[in-house]
């Protein structure tokens, strides 16, 4: 790689061009030139220009822990803690081609993902070299050609310095938001730069040691060449293994089977053929395991038996073994499954022992609150008048009060247990409210007045609350039940 040229000016270093401003003469003029010829050399084209070709663009590669590199047609995609990609089985297509893949998930635990991330950087650095890369690049050193040409024209030196400091930083910045494309002439040219920034440093009197330290970019992962038909086949079998879904992991050996047809080797495909029934057989065994553990979780479920729910937890594990572990994904999900049916369970088991200590607490209530809801029944005629508007005669108001005063009296002596405590409470209030509407109607002048409306309200209240009284006393002598 050339960095300096013959054809510098004859008059570079010629007396006659220095003067008592000598050295800034020379800066102005020939190191500017100099770099120029360095850009002209240096700007050659590293690689022909074109479309990349159908494998650069299109396969690449995630690799296993393993060092396996497993062909993805296209970029891979990483999600939580799996990645997503389209698992490339049989050789790389040509441009008019259609490729055989299988979209694929994987968990990233059997994964290299650095080396995987490196790698599709590799991959877009090499096809914008081969697309984009010289046609950006020769615009670049066109731009900071230009810019140099314009140092001996600026008359200010620290204005000649910002720019000569600002045309290299732009060469290195170009070059890291650029996949570090040519980053050896990139960083070749930043050091003729730095030629011309001392030099105008010291011209306008400031130290002329640069302490900018340019990193060099870090290597990339090598590409590998397309996979043939039989490393593809071998890669997508190692897929399948490393697969924790049943359905991908059956997706891909169906259709690495078809591909491997195409293979003269018939020792192969009967592995391939032997290892998908076996697959097959297992999705089916795994599917009417769950099934039946799932019918029988939620049966102990709806009876509250805890340790029902415990065993099949167990039974799950054992008859995983058995089965050879061939469906992790379907089984971890049902390991939550039965754990959500556990914790249900266990608080509907804490229900049903709460029932059964209290049961005899609520029946006492309810046989002492019974007789009180049968003696307001007896009101509902009244209150039934109230609500309507009806005539009700001052006696009646006077009868119906005392008896609504006396079950009051005879509700505080009831003892309601703490779960039938806010019946208790609503009960006392269907009481207050009633004997409210008795005392409207008693200040009512008129059958329109305001009085008169809001005893009305009051007798409805009261026998809305009523109903619900009897209602929830009723279902707190129920057995709780689970849905």
């Amino acid at each position: 790689m050339h960095t300096r040229s013959a054809n510098i000016p004859q008059d570079f270093h010629s007396p006659s061009r220095l003067g008592e401003n000598g050295r800034v003469s020379r800066v102005v003029r020939g190191l500017p030139y100099l770099i120029i010829v360095g850009l002209v050399a240096i700007a050659t084209p590293a690689a022909q220009t074109g479309r990349a070709p159908a494998s650069l663009t299109t396969t690449y590669r995630v690799f296993l822990t393993s060092g396996e590199p497993l062909p993805s047609y296209g970029e891979p995609v990483f999600v939580d803690d799996r990645v997503i990609f389209n698992l490339l089985v049989g050789e790389t297509p040509g441009p008019s081609g259609t490729p055989d893949v299988q979209l694929v998930s994987l968990p990233v635990s059997g994964l290299d993902r650095d080396r995987t991330m490196r790698y599709v950087e590799a991959m877009r650095a090499a096809h914008y070299a081969a697309t984009r890369g010289e046609a950006d690049y020769a615009a670049l050193t066109a731009e900071v050609a230009r810019v140099l040409e314009l140092l001996p024209t600026i008359g200010d030196p620290r204005r000649r310095l910002a720019l000569a400091v600002a045309a290299r930083r732009q060469l290195l910045d170009w070059s890291t938001a650029h996949y570090d494309y040519r980053a050896d002439d990139i960083h070749e040219l930043a050091r003729l730069f730095d030629d011309v920034i001392v030099e105008l440093r010291v011209a306008v009197g400031e130290p002329a040691v640069s302490l900018d330290l340019v990193a060099r970019p870090p290597s990339l992962e090598a590409l590998l060449p397309p996979p043939t038909l039989r490393e593809s086949v071998a890669l997508a079998l190692t897929a399948a293994r490393l697969a924790d879904v049943g359905a991908e992991r059956v997706g891909i050996l169906r259709r690495t089977s078809a591909v491997a047809a195409r293979m003269d080797d018939e020792v192969v495909q009967q592995t391939i053929a032997e290892t998908l029934d076996a697959e097959v057989k297992a999705g089916s065994a795994y599917a009417s395991l769950i099934s039946a553990l799932r019918t029988r979780a939620d049966d102990a479920r709806r009876r509250g038996d805890v340790a029902a729910v415990e065993r099949l937890t167990r039974e799950l594990e054992r008859q995983d073994d058995q089965l050879g572990r061939r469906r992790p994904a379907e089984v971890h999900e049902f390991q939550a499954q039965l754990s959500a049916t556990l914790d249900a369970t266990r608080s509907f088991r804490a229900a049903l022992d709460a029932h059964t200590r209290q049961i005899a607490g609520l029946r006492r209530y309810d046989a002492g609150l019974r007789p009180l809801l049968d003696r307001f029944d007896q009101l509902t005629p009244v209150l039934t008048a109230l609500r309507e508007l009806r005539g009700v005669s001052p006696a009646q108001l006077d009868l119906a009060d005392a008896a609504i005063l006396r079950l009051g009296r005879d509700l505080d002596g009831v003892r309601p247990p703490t779960a039938q405590a806010a019946i208790h409470v609503t009960f006392q209030n269907v009481l207050r409210i009633a004997h409210e509407a008795m005392a409207r109607r008693r200040q009512a002048r008129s059958s329109q007045s305001a009085e008169m409306r809001e005893a009305s309200a009051a007798a409805a209240g009261s026998l809305l609350l009523a109903g619900q009284v009897r209602r929830d006393l009723v279902a707190s002598l129920r057995r709780p039940t689970i849905q």
